[in-house]
């Protein structure tokens, strides 16, 4: 019994020194999950779920700009077996991009020949430019039908006028003297062609005459 007791009290003394150990150790912080890196966040997809960005080409469609320009200069035509020599202004009102310009021009001229002819001719015509440089442009003016010039003649020598249309197309070079912003530039223009006039004098017959055309002037361009 007396050995029973012992060994009870033994047990006694332990329980109680664990239990005033445990009281004693400060309380364990909680667990923090640990941070994963960056990428772990980021689901990766495969190969095959990836999408694939293409790169947009560019159109080449180019919208057109609008092309107005004034020109001031001379002719000088060989109409009805007689040169005349006259001068006027031109408006050039049209469409323009980096390859090409088309324009329809209205001009008009008025001058006389040597011989003493009155003439009048507002005119109407198409030109096509296509450059071949940042300053050069070539190409061509055309005047056929419906654009055709209208031509009116008074001769010295009588009271009335004649009438004439011309269709006719002549080779055109334009050269920018001095370039601004955008397309903007003053520019020098020269023209040369031929024209086939269909003359009608007052109280006369038809007469048809073929005669060349040179036209030059100095122009700006809008």
């Amino acid at each position: 019994m007396p050995v029973i007791r012992l060994v009870v009290l033994m047990m006694g003394l332990f329980l109680t020194e664990v239990a005033l150990a445990q009281t004693e150790l400060p309380p364990e912080p909680p667990a923090v999950p640990s941070e994963s890196p960056p990428d772990a966040l980021v689901p990766v997809a495969s190969d095959s779920e990836v999408p694939t960005t293409r790169m947009a080409s560019p159109s080449r469609f180019e919208k057109p700009k609008l092309s107005l320009g004034f020109v001031a200069g001379g002719s000088l035509q060989y109409l009805i077996e007689t040169p005349f020599l006259s001068g006027g202004g031109e408006l050039r009102i049209g469409a323009l991009t980096r390859r090409v310009e088309v324009t329809a021009r209205l001009r008009f001229l008025a001058g006389r020949s040597l011989a003493g002819l009155v003439l009048l001719q507002p005119s109407l015509t198409l030109g096509v430019m296509f450059p071949v440089s940042s300053r050069v442009r070539i190409g061509v003016d055309l005047a056929v039908p419906p654009l055709v010039r209208a031509m009116l003649i008074r001769y010295a020598t009588r009271p009335a006028w004649g009438q004439a249309l011309l269709a006719g197309v002549g080779m055109e070079t334009n050269v920018d003297i001095v370039q601004g912003p955008g397309s903007r530039a003053l520019f020098w223009v020269g023209t040369l062609g031929f024209d086939l006039t269909s003359v009608r004098p007052a109280g006369e017959g038809k007469e048809i005459v073929l005669g060349p055309n040179l036209f030059t002037g100095l122009g700006y361009r809008l």
